[in-house]
């Protein structure tokens, strides 16, 4: 290219637009705290706050100033409640503050005759317990000695052979002489489990539950009529039926009944006394 058209071209060339501006953004400045460490005049003040307060809760603990002089005890009876109040009898005089509220209820759990207790502190001198006591719902019979057991398999107390007459009696293949607090063996469990499974209206008194060595159930009613009920499953509905064919039978016909077979639920067979058997 000659010199001539370079000038052109230079001549020709459109000018270059200036560039555009972006608007400048000024961002809000922040004021942020300054972080002063705390001087030492507050750093003595809440030394000397904390100081007090551990001095006041050595002195509450180690003073009478909360001691227990009273027990304020609800849920019991008589009965459980001088139980549990003896047992409670070493903290009268300790101070509020050294009382471990789940040890002493630990402590109470291992009565036998409370089922469990819920203990509070009662600011300045008395210790607030609720008990749920155990409730026997059957006696064991080993020979002359007997025992109230609750629902759970726990022995409540020694008894005399007769008393509680209205509660039903359990039998089991291998008698034991349980102290109270202790639980009965296994198959007093089953047994338990036959009682709690019969029907509110139960239209016989039941005399005993009992329980054989390979396991099977069995409750014996009013008129020692027994009602087998094989393997301890469906207890409520064998015991239901059982209860069913019961209402049908007269005073006569139970005097001549020997047993109620409800070993399948659903389907009952009576026994009769000295005479074949036959289905209901």
């Amino acid at each position: 290219m000659t010199r001539r058209a370079v000038a052109l071209a230079l001549v020709r060339t459109p000018p270059l637009r200036p560039s555009l501006r972006l608007p400048s953004l000024r961002l809000p400045s922040l004021h942020l705290p300054s972080l002063r460490r705390p001087s030492g005049r507050a750093l003595a003040i809440a030394g000397g706050v904390l100081a007090g307060f551990l001095l006041a809760y050595a002195v509450a603990r180690e003073t009478s100033a909360f001691e227990i002089q009273s027990v304020e005890l609800t849920g019991a009876s008589p009965e459980v409640a001088a139980a549990t109040r003896e047992a409670l009898r070493p903290l009268v005089g300790t101070s509020l503050m050294q009382i471990d509220a789940r040890e002493v209820e630990r402590r109470l759990a291992r009565l036998s005759t409370v089922q469990s207790a819920s203990v509070d502190r009662s600011f300045p001198h008395a210790l607030r317990v609720r008990v749920v006591p155990e409730q026997a719902v059957a006696v064991y019979r080993n020979g002359t000695n007997a025992w109230l057991v609750a629902e759970s398999g726990r022995v409540v107390a020694a008894v005399e052979p007769w008393a509680r007459a209205r509660l039903p009696r359990i039998r089991i293949p291998e008698p034991v002489r349980p102290a109270p607090g202790q639980s009965l063996p296994a198959p007093a469990g089953i047994a338990l489990a036959v009682i709690h499974s019969l029907p509110r209206r139960f239209p016989t008194p039941v005399l005993f539950a009992r329980v054989e060595a390979n396991g099977e159930a069995a409750v014996v009613v009013q008129g020692r009529v027994e009602i087998r009920l094989g393997e301890p499953t469906q207890l409520r509905q064998k015991l239901a039926a059982a209860g069913a064919v019961l209402r049908t039978i007269s005073v006569d016909e139970l005097a001549t009944l020997a047993y109620l077979d409800a070993s399948l639920a659903g389907r009952v067979v009576a026994g009769m006394k000295s005479q074949p058997v036959s289905e209901s």
